[in-house]
């Protein structure tokens, strides 16, 4: 009976602790670990209240980082981060998001954004000056860190991010899929990698519709992540091995080539993108049940 009270009290003991950290003037959440972890390069064991632009980083263990807005972040082991109320700078390792729509993370000038409050991703910072995301449940997009849409990543998917540094974002584009006319008498293209549409424009593409192609094009207008296409126009066009679905299907969103590879790469404003592959993609992706932070 006198442990039970005992262990009443102390549940009821850091219940307060938690309300109170959280209430503290300049506060924006918590964050705890198993074992030790620094916050803002100091030693700390157990748990610490977060701070606006607080520096996490994690050794062994992995650490919860809770916010007052509801989200929920986790580090990985050997991973860094710098926690604002809005985003999460991951500097080093990897970050699993869920509980956050519209938080975002942001890694090496991309930002990786869940797109509903049920959606879960994880984010790993890779060497050298690559960035992989894993959509868990829920639909995430990526964007540059001026806004334009890179990817759209469905429950399920993996993607490798490769910037090429500023001088490239202005370069012309390459991307991949199936060349459909629309209703409306548009040509659109899905792009098979990064599940990003385009309104192409250019001569004599009546000739490729129906066909998987690889498009080298400039950017006419860029896509901002709430709109829907981008449109291009094409410096080159080259017919692709594979079949495409049929013509009501193709002009859809998200249709997909039958044989295309695995291996394809789509590259949008200086930013190259594959699918991850391997154990990288198994590792992010992994049992989306075991994924979930705990609460």
């Amino acid at each position: 009976m006198g442990s039970v009270m005992v262990r009443s009290l102390l549940l009821a003991f850091l219940a307060g602790a938690l309300v109170i950290g959280f209430a503290a003037p300049g506060v924006i959440g918590v964050a705890t670990a198993e074992g030790g972890f620094r916050m803002d390069n100091a030693p700390v064991q157990g748990r610490a209240t977060l701070l606006e632009g607080a520096v996490v980083e994690t050794s062994s263990a992995p650490s919860v980082v809770r916010l007052q807005g509801g989200q929920r972040m986790q580090l990985g082991a050997a991973s860094r981060g710098r926690v604002y109320s809005e985003h999460l700078v991951l500097e080093k390792g990897n970050g699993l998001l869920e509980g956050a729509a519209r938080y975002r993370i942001e890694a090496k000038d991309l930002h990786v954004v869940l797109d509903s409050s049920n959606a879960r991703a994880r984010v790993a910072v890779r060497e050298p000056g690559q960035i992989t995301v894993a959509a868990l449940r829920g639909p995430v997009h990526v964007t540059t860190a001026d806004g334009t849409l890179l990817a759209r990543l469905d429950p399920g998917m993996a993607l490798d991010f490769a910037p090429q540094g500023a001088d490239a974002a202005a370069a012309p584009i390459t991307v991949s899929g199936c060349l459909a006319l629309n209703p409306r008498n548009h040509f659109i293209l899905n792009d098979e990698t990064a599940n990003v549409s385009f309104e192409v424009n250019g001569p004599d593409l009546a000739r490729f519709a129906g066909q998987r192609v690889s498009i080298t094009a400039t950017i006419l207008r860029a896509t901002q992540a709430g709109e829907t296409l981008q449109v291009i126009k094409v410096m080159q066009i080259t017919p692709l091995s594979g079949t495409c679905p049929a013509p009501g299907a193709a002009a859809q969103s998200g249709a997909r080539a039958a044989g295309m590879s695995g291996t394809t790469k789509a590259v949008i404003a200086g930013v190259v993108i594959a699918a991850a592959i391997g154990g990288t993609a198994v590792g992010l992706t992994g049992d989306e049940n075991k994924s979930t932070i705990s609460r």
